[in-house]
């Protein structure tokens, strides 16, 4: 065979794994962190907290206003004074100019401003625990859906050596056929078994191509994308000795934001009460005044000059507004500080369930270990009967089928394995490992 045909085959058999874009867990975490529409909102919510903080929110600033209204009116005009003098005038044209410079400032409000301030900073701080809590949830998920591809991928290794015997039976019992020495029985059922083993091959394939769209829709990648995992064997999670032992939450976002939300509620519980305080407040203007009539008793006038007024707002009565959201803030604070518990028990719960299923799933990787080893065995065994004609093709199909199942179920046991980790790492807060 000539070497450009040499070329032109092995390029023609290397050219899918180029049309394919490698992936890792980290590049999946970090695709999914960067195109995620759900942290594009968290990010942007923390960058309008930002924003809001400053003190021209409290009230406590300043403001400084020039007002303008200048006027004009035609009139018909007919006086009578006491003096015996009568007017009379059509169409009178009237202007009247009135401008000032006006300042207003709100100086002292029962210290409402300073509490309007510390919950500003407040709320930028639950605005970064929203964002963690955003990331930690999608990186948990980005994982669950990498290592389902990787276990299915490791699956599909077990029926494709499978499926080679099957195919390499199918010319054996063809040959004893042909020299008369099987009937056909042992083909067709040779025959058929390949065909199920396909089956089965195409099911996992078709699977794997519908975890690669949930991984692809995660990352917000075009779903036509093709991708290959390179992360390919199942990594051991690290945790913490210290979650594994006790229920301490205080790390996970998720009670950070409960307690901040606390606090941003006492801070507008006070926000209320301050209400009731009395308010000082400083009016400064300077004035001016102009009006010229072409008609009337008065011609001309102008007046033009500073102004200074100190203003006391002393509140008495509000018609129990204030009582009644003060008792509407003490109920949000109670159901706050009731979901904060609400979490915190089912997260310990989850934290006791994930313990548990760790150390069994740890044993039973082991016990699937060694089922594999001894199905394997049996496996082996009925394939040199099967070739002496001293085994059935029950027997033989049995035996694959063992060495099968206990193949999935160790390749379950490892994912569920891994789950149980990340779960354990989750509730501590500190999913980072895997961007490591």
């Amino acid at each position: 065979m000539s070497k450009w045909i040499i070329s032109i085959l092995l390029f023609a058999g290397i050219s899918p794994l180029f049309s394919q874009k490698l992936l890792s867990l980290r590049d999946a975490i970090q695709t999914a962190l960067s195109n995620q529409h759900g942290i594009q909102i968290s990010k942007t919510d923390l960058e309008i907290a930002s924003i809001q903080d400053n003190w021209s929110n409290t009230g406590i600033m300043p403001e400084v206003v020039f007002n303008l209204s200048p006027t004009l009116s035609f009139n018909s005009l007919d006086q009578k004074l006491v003096n015996g003098t009568e007017i009379q005038r059509d169409n009178a044209r009237s202007e009247q100019i009135n401008a000032n410079l006006q300042l207003n400032w709100n100086f002292f409000k029962g210290f409402q401003m300073f509490v309007v301030k510390d919950r500003l900073e407040e709320q930028i701080t639950r605005s970064k625990f929203e964002l963690d809590l955003a990331v930690l949830d999608m990186s948990y998920q980005v994982a669950l859906a990498y290592y389902d591809i990787v276990r299915q991928q490791n699956l599909i290794r077990t029926v494709e050596e499978q499926l080679s015997f099957a195919k390499d039976r199918i010319v054996f019992e063809q040959n004893r056929f042909d020299l008369g020495l099987k009937g056909k029985s042992d083909l067709l059922n040779a025959q058929k078994d390949e065909i199920d083993l396909q089956i089965i091959l195409r099911e996992q394939l078709q699977n794997i191509k519908l975890s690669k769209l949930n991984l692809l829709q995660l990352m917000q990648w075009p779903l036509e994308e093709s991708i290959a995992l390179t992360d390919t064997n199942f990594q051991t999670v690290k945790t913490n000795s210290d979650l594994t032992l006790t229920n301490d939450l205080s790390a996970h976002p998720q009670w950070s934001f409960y307690q901040s939300e606390q606090k941003i509620l006492q801070y507008s519980k006070k926000e209320i009460k301050y209400e009731r305080w009395p308010g000082l407040g400083l009016i400064g203007a300077y004035n001016f005044n102009r009006t010229e009539n072409q008609a009337g008793f008065n011609l001309f006038s102008q007046n033009y000059g500073p102004l200074i007024q100190l203003q006391l707002s002393v509140p008495i009565y509000q018609g129990g507004r204030i009582k009644s959201q003060i008792k509407e803030m003490d109920l949000r604070l109670k159901r706050n500080e009731i979901s904060s518990e609400q979490w915190s028990s089912g997260a310990k719960h989850q934290l006791q369930v994930a313990r548990q299923n760790m150390n069994y799933y740890k044993e039973l990787v082991q016990m699937e270990s060694d089922r594999i080893s001894h199905a394997q065995k049996i496996l082996d065994l009925v394939k040199e009967r099967s070739k002496r004609s001293e085994s059935t093709h029950l027997e033989l199909r049995q035996s694959m089928s063992d060495v099968l199942q206990a193949e999935i179920s160790k390749q379950d046991a490892i994912y569920q394995l891994m789950v149980q980790q990340l779960i354990l790492s989750s509730l501590k807060g500190d999913l980072s490992f895997l961007l490591e």
